[in-house]
């Protein structure tokens, strides 16, 4: 299960991947793909857990998700700015 410096080193490597993204929209995709990622990882160890019938493999599920939230809320601003920064202005399709 994720650890929360795990949780922390994923958004970190999310923001740089948006803020290294020069166009609007693909600093978005970037960080949808990214939050889809991360999504799939929960999906994948609930899997697990429920296979393995473990009560404290799903209480690990839930700990991860509740540290991929707080970390998320915590890093809002910074994701947002992130998506923002060195992007230019998409051209009129």
């Amino acid at each position: 299960m994720a650890k929360v410096s795990d949780v922390q080193a994923a958004v970190d490597k999310l923001v740089a991947e948006v803020s290294e993204t020069t166009t609007l929209v693909g600093s978005a995709k970037a960080a949808f793909n990214g939050l889809k990622a991360m999504i799939a990882d929960l999906r994948q160890q609930l899997a697990d857990a429920i296979a393995s019938s473990d009560p404290a493999a799903l209480q690990a599920v839930v700990d991860s998700a509740k540290a991929i939230e707080a970390e998320l809320d915590a890093r809002n601003t910074e994701l947002s700015e992130a998506i923002v920064a060195g992007t230019a202005e998409e051209p009129p399709a």
